[in-house]
């Protein structure tokens, strides 16, 4: 049975036997653990109702933690959406960790799905905001190792037959080090901020640069994440999932269906991503009236991203 969280995730909480020196060492934390054990009770339908229940109570508790820290009085979350195929050190990733840091310096709570690429970005970001170590200085720490860039595994890769592969252990433990030794470096003057994964994507752990309220059910944590950052959403160039966040997100604005607002939305469009390789806009600016076209920004500006997020002030009616 899984505990029922009173607080959100700490690293020592989802890792809390993971070592930098003994490879695979993650299968063995509570976030492998429990990762390895949803998936042989059934990830997407549990196998007993007790496990069902299980899982039911634990994702109720991490909604209610999560309420209570983002929508308390004077909290502004935003969020943060994109590939988590983005390598270290890219644009798309430095751009990420850009936006969310002048986010964070403007006092506002960054969310992401908390996995890798554009979500560890981020969460990097965000983390060292108000630090005196340069977000730029950290990428490139991060990212020095060009073989521990892209996040190395595939959603069936992990495990096999009931049991973690070795070999991809190995890879993710690589893959891990630098961003634990980032971690460890800069917790004096970290900066607070916020994912939400989820463990039906259990083979990509979260990053350690954050907290955590993680989930069993993807659908649950999906809606509520897309919810919760009321104050807007960044969209950097991703792929299926983060279109599936866009039009998720398009739903709750059409129908004013979250506190009543029609929220920022804010599409990076880095080498005209949305508007040429996933030509979102027409469909978006068919689909919502003229009068909220204004809550919706496109640009390729990092300073006019924030800004635009920024300036949004919630209604006292909310």
């Amino acid at each position: 049975m899984t505990a029922v969280p009173d607080h959100l995730y700490e690293r020592r909480d989802l890792f809390d036997r993971w070592d930098p020196e003994r490879i695979g060492s993650w299968a063995d934390t509570f976030d492998g653990a429990t990762y390895l054990r949803a998936v042989g009770r059934g990830l997407r339908a549990p196998e007993s109702e007790e496990v069902a229940q299980d899982r039911a109570i634990h994702d109720t508790a991490m909604t209610r933690l999560l309420h209570q820290r983002l929508w308390a009085p004077g909290c502004r979350p935003a969020a943060l959406m994109g590939g988590h195929a983005a390598p270290r050190g890219s644009t798309t990733y430095r751009a990420a960790a850009a936006i969310a840091e002048g986010l964070s310096r403007r006092g506002l709570t960054v969310l992401t799905g908390g996995g890798p690429g554009a979500m560890e970005a981020g969460h990097l970001g965000a983390r060292l905001a108000l630090s005196t170590v340069e977000v730029s200085d950290a990428i490139d720490e991060i990212s020095a190792d060009e073989t521990t860039r892209s996040f190395p595994l595939r959603s069936n890769e992990l495990i096999r037959g009931g049991a973690f592969d070795p070999d991809a252990l190995a890879h993710l433990h690589r893959w891990q080090v630098p961003a634990f030794r980032l971690a460890e470096e800069t917790d004096d003057e970290a900066n607070d901020t916020i994912g939400i994964p989820t463990w039906l994507y259990g083979h990509e752990p979260p990053t350690p640069l954050a907290r955590h309220a993680k989930y069993f059910e993807n659908s649950i944590r999906e809606d509520g994440l897309l919810a919760l950052a009321v104050n807007g959403i960044v969209y950097l160039p991703g792929s299926a999932g983060t279109l599936q966040e866009i039009f998720q997100d398009a739903a709750q604005n059409h129908y004013r269906s979250v506190r009543r607002v029609f929220s920022p939305m804010v599409f990076l469009d880095l080498d005209d991503h949305w508007t040429e390789r996933f030509p979102v806009r027409p469909v978006l600016e068919e689909l919502f009236r003229a009068e909220d076209q204004a809550m919706v920004c496109w640009t390729d500006d990092i300073d006019e991203a924030v800004e635009f997020v920024d300036r949004f002030v919630m209604p006292d009616h909310g």
